[in-house]
């Protein structure tokens, strides 16, 4: 687990939750770990597609299906 927990809390906090327990707050860390490789991969296909190393907004928005 790489993002950090107090972080997450307050972002799960600006969603309106009130409260919420560390164990649950770890399985959302988790979830958003994996959600995020799995745009990065994605996205980095886009760029290596295009003949580029590095990700750019537009590789993002092509993963994300947006724009």
């Amino acid at each position: 687990m790489t993002l950090p927990i107090i972080t997450t809390e307050r972002v799960i906090r600006e969603a309106g939750v009130a409260r919420i327990s560390e164990d649950a707050t770890k399985l959302i860390i988790a979830e958003a770990e994996t959600y995020i490789k799995n745009v990065a991969t994605k996205s980095y296909t886009y760029a290596t597609h295009a003949g580029r190393n590095t990700l750019k907004d537009i590789d993002v928005k092509a993963a994300l299906g947006i724009e």
